[in-house]
Order: structure tokens, then sequence, then C-alpha cells
């Protein structure tokens, strides 16, 4: 994520690449709420910065959802680490195996 920040230190512009379309656009939305500072005096602006969004899923499944786990490694770095969600309903409508004696496993 490619950013300047202006003298107020809110974000003017942001371009994000690299990720699927959802991702990228979700890390703009974000990048976009920062405000940083306090600044030097003699800072320039607009201030060319770069934040590294990196995103994980993980496995094996969950059939519970969890929430995103969210680490800041601030001022340029966001991790955020989901598990994956499966879910056991409707539940299965395939037929069960029978064992020798026709009766249900």
């Amino acid at each position: 994520m490619k950013i300047l920040i202006g003298v107020d230190g809110r974000v003017i512009q942001v371009h994000g690449s690299g990720a699927h379309p959802i991702l990228v656009e979700a890390a703009e939305k974000n990048a976009r709420r920062w405000v940083f500072g306090p600044f030097p005096r003699v800072a320039e602006f607009p201030i060319y910065h770069t934040i590294t969004y990196v995103f994980k899923l993980e496995r094996p499944p969950a059939y519970v959802l969890f929430p995103p786990a969210i680490r800041t490694f601030l001022p340029d770095r966001v991790e955020l680490q989901a598990r994956v969600f499966e879910s056991d309903y409707p539940p299965s409508t395939a037929p069960q195996a029978r064992g020798e004696e026709g009766e249900k496993k």
C-alpha cells in the first residue's frame, strides 16, 4: 500500500496492489483512516510512506466462527489472520453406510 500523508497527518492518497481486489479495497479503506504524527519541524509534505498488509487464512477449518487476529507493527505493517470457517449446517443428506447386518454405522 503506497500512501501520501498530508500536513495534518491524515492519509490523502492511497494506492494498493498485489492481492485480490476485495482485499486491496479493504486495506485501502483501512489506510485512509490512519493519522500519522507528530512530525519534525523540518518535515516536507506530502510524506510518501508504504504500509504492508498481510492476510493469512489458516487451516484446519473451524466449525465455530472465530474473530480474526490483528497484529500491528506500526507504522508500516499490519497482519490479519483468520481461520477458514466450515459450516456443518444443513446436516448432510447423504445416506449413511451400513454394516454387515444392515445396522447404521
